[in-house]
Parts: structure tokens; sequence; C-alpha cells
């Protein structure tokens, strides 16, 4: 999570916003998540699990990220890590300028 603590930081000061979606539906135990990993991005939570039907989000964790008028920028889909490819890697750097080495090797 320090990886989405940094990048959410980041994106405060360019207009943009990172999003998490979940179809978890015991809010208790998502909470308990969101407390423990410190998260500092909003969680959407789809319990009809419609974003999962129109295709947008295929597991969790997902992250979307959206412009001030709430056009999807950039969707990551499951953990970054450096392994996570240049689509990911090079939004990451292009947008945040978080380079490679600065992404956690392994999922968090």
């Amino acid at each position: 999570m320090p990886l989405w603590r940094l990048i959410t930081e980041r994106a405060a000061g360019k207009g943009v916003r990172v999003l998490g979606v979940t179809d978890e539906i015991q809010t208790d135990k998502l909470l308990d998540y969101v407390k423990k990993n410190e998260i500092a991005f909003p969680v959407l939570v789809d319990p009809k699990r419609e974003l999962f039907a129109a295709g947008l989000v295929d597991g969790t964790p997902t992250k979307i990220l959206l412009s001030k008028d709430r056009e999807i920028l950039q969707v990551w889909h499951g953990w970054t890590t450096r392994l996570s490819g240049e689509n990911g890697l090079g939004a990451l750097r292009m947008i945040f300028g978080i380079y490679p080495h600065e992404v956690p090797e392994h999922q968090n």
C-alpha cells in the first residue's frame, strides 16, 4: 500500500483521483482492511458486480485513475509490482513520476 499512498498524494496535485473497486459486501471486513492497510483513496463498493459485468473490473484489487471530469484515464488490474508490464508501470512514470525501482518487487 505504500505505492498507492504515494500515488494518491501525487494525484491530488495533478487533478486526478485514484479509486479502488471491490465487490466485498461485508462492510466490517472492508473497513477493517482499509484501516489496517491505511488505504488513502476512496473504495467503491460494487456489490451487484455491475462494473465487473461491464468488463471494467475483472477482479480485485483493481484501481482506477479518474480525471476531474470523471473520465477513466487508467485501470490497473491486480497487484502492481515491478512485473506489472509497461502499460501499468508506464502510466505510473508518465503521470506521477514513479519509476520501477519505487514499485514493490512483489505484491503487498
